[in-house]
């Protein structure tokens, strides 16, 4: 071959190597799935929480082969990457500062030997006379009330951890044992802050970020035993905080009051760390003039757990959770799916996104940044497919969620299964804990494919090693053959918001009927979703609604909110308050019972 022919060739090979490169496959591999997991999974991307520098090696590795298959960049300034700020973590400042009067002296606390704040407490500065509150719980149908009798408005209140019965297993007071219930009882009753006790130790609570759940709306710390002692002491009182636990135990009854001649100045220092995160996006476009306009997204997050912590069920074990299954599996399968799709880009009428989003674990934040800021209009996006947990799938058996959202789901499904031949077990609801919620919620079909809980969820035992490849691998060919039986549609399929009886959970009588908004940071319980049929459709409530007042009670966080609904009985009518663009309104519910 002469030179010049050599040279051309190289040229040539050069140039088709840039749309498709040699290294890709034009089907689903099982040894890149491999490849992939091995990778994502890997200590080396330290369990890829959301924030942190393993996430973001997570999000260039999604976005190197985005690029490499040939997907156009759909993000930021001509890049992969959609990028919104996220509060990742939580610190102590250097402005905390207790300190106590009584008639005669000033008793001043040492920041963190004596006192910390709590990780969800407002900052700022209060004053006030202290008040006992015991346990701070009121439960009704035990004829228990710790605030009997006593004032908590514009007060600061000592409140006991634990429950009158201690911490039996099973006590009927159990319900009321989360500090989190505690603290919104006393924003309830009035109380300006919470001084939180443990009376069996003098260790303090973990000071961790509780993603998504939202600040107490009132100052909280937490003192040792022995600073209360102290106090008692210096306030004339001649027994200890356990002569008074032991009291309460004793009598099952409360023991709240007054602390005569006590002052406290309380100032509080808790600031939140904002992380710049990622969602990443490429997409293929659509060969049909006409369709090409129509968008149909395939989703999957990337993100973890990190080190553990939040979100862990083994919580106090700090160790990488490298989350192969969750969710590794979909972001390897969300990669797969885009380099065979690029291989058969040709067949494509309509443009695909391949969405690789963050923040799942901390309560879907990334898909709801998205829905919020969408790249593609939302009302020319056909359909989400979404992957969270593909890779342990046992004895054939494979979940769908979403199956009722449109009429056009059942149909394909029944046909490509009469092929593949999974144990279907398919859901109507296009709720549930993942991503394609936030995409129903705006009216969008969703599908959400999911191979079931296994023993290593959420613990640092899940790894590449465990996966189903060969199961993952049928999975993604079955999503890949209905994408193109949805891509050949003529038509736009139908929406349908899918009637479906509210689960049941312990503790609630009643239901309002919404969908909480946890990807973004409000004070208040923004509404997501309203539920067809539910006693907040009834009334007008609507999505994007924050609702600040429930009855009596001041909503200023998803805690506050779901305390409340404890509160009522079915067919008890309550006014809920909520503002909607600024506005205040308030609107008559009648609650119903929870089925």
């Amino acid at each position: 071959m002469s030179r010049k022919l050599l040279l051309l060739a190289i040229s040539a090979l050069f140039f088709f190597s840039c749309f498709y490169p040699r290294s890709t496959s034009p089907q689903i591999d099982e040894k890149d799935l491999f490849k992939h997991l091995k990778h994502i999974a890997s200590d080396e991307l330290e369990g890829r929480r959301a924030g942190t520098r393993g996430a973001e090696l997570a999000s260039n590795y999604i976005a190197n082969y985005f690029k490499k298959f040939g997907l156009k960049p759909a993000g930021d300034n001509g890049t992969y990457f959609q990028y919104f700020d996220f509060v990742s973590d939580v610190k102590m400042g250097d402005s905390n500062f207790v300190s106590f009067k009584t008639n005669s002296e000033e008793i001043k606390l040492n920041f963190k030997s004596d006192f910390i704040p709590l990780p969800f407490s407002e900052s700022g500065k209060i004053k006030s006379d202290v008040i006992f509150a015991g346990y701070g719980i009121t439960a009704p149908e035990q004829n228990y009330d710790d605030y009997e009798g006593i004032d908590a408005r514009g007060k600061v209140v000592i409140v006991l951890k634990g429950t009158p019965d201690g911490y039996k297993a099973h006590s009927p007071f159990e319900k009321y044992l989360s500090i989190r219930y505690k603290v919104s009882n006393a924003q309830s009753k009035g109380a300006a802050g919470v001084i939180l006790v443990d009376p069996f130790s003098e260790k303090f609570e973990k000071f961790t970020y509780d993603y998504s759940a939202g600040k107490a709306g009132i100052q909280v710390i937490e003192v040792k035993n022995s600073v209360i002692d102290k106090l008692f002491k210096a306030c004339g009182y001649d027994f200890k905080l356990y002569d008074i636990v032991k009291k309460i135990y004793d009598s099952q009854k409360p023991n709240s009051f007054p602390i005569k001649n006590l002052n406290a100045e309380i100032q509080t220092d808790v600031r939140y760390i904002k992380s710049k995160v990622a969602n990443v996006i490429g997409y293929i476009e659509g060969s049909n003039h006409e369709l090409k306009n129509e968008y149909i997204i395939i989703g999957a997050h990337y993100d973890h757990l990190g080190w553990g912590g939040q979100g862990s069920l083994i919580p106090d074990t700090v160790a990488i959770h490298n989350g192969a299954d969750d969710n590794g599996s979909g972001t390897v399968g969300l990669l797969e799916l885009a380099e065979y799709f690029s291989h058969n880009r040709k067949k494509l009428n309509r443009t695909l996104v391949f969405i690789a989003f963050t923040a799942e674990e901390e309560g879907t934040i990334g898909s709801g940044y998205y829905v919020k800021n969408p790249v593609f209009p939302l009302e020319n996006t056909i359909a989400m497919i979404n992957m969270d947990m593909i890779g342990r799938m046992k004895e054939n058996k494979l979940t769908i969620y979403g199956v009722g959202t449109s009429p056009i789901w059942n149909e394909i499904i029944e046909r490509l299964n009469s092929e593949f031949k999974f144990e279907l077990n398919l859901v109507k609801d296009g709720y549930g804990p993942s991503d394609h919620a936030q995409f129903y919620s705006k009216n969008i079909p969703v599908l959400h494919f999911f191979t079931g809980i296994h023993g290593d969820y959420h613990k640092p035992s899940d790894d590449y090693d465990k996966i189903n490849y060969q199961g993952q691998k049928k999975i993604l060919d079955f999503i890949a053959s209905l994408t193109l039986e949805l891509d050949k549609s003529k038509e736009k399929p139908q929406f349908v918001k899918v009637e479906t009886p509210q689960r049941s959970a312990r503790g609630f009588r009643v239901t309002l009927g919404v969908v909480p908004d946890y990807s973004e940071e409000v004070q208040g319980m923004k509404v997501s979703d309203v539920r067809p049929g539910t006693p907040a459709e009834k009334a007008g409530i609507k999505p994007g609604d924050v609702i600040i007042k429930l009855g009596e009670r001041e909503i200023k966080n998803i805690y506050d909110y779901t305390y409340a609904l404890g509160d009522f009985n079915p067919g008890d009518e309550v006014e809920v308050i909520i503002l909607r663009n600024g506005e205040k309104l308030s609107f008559k519910v009648k609650f119903e019972e929870r089925k």
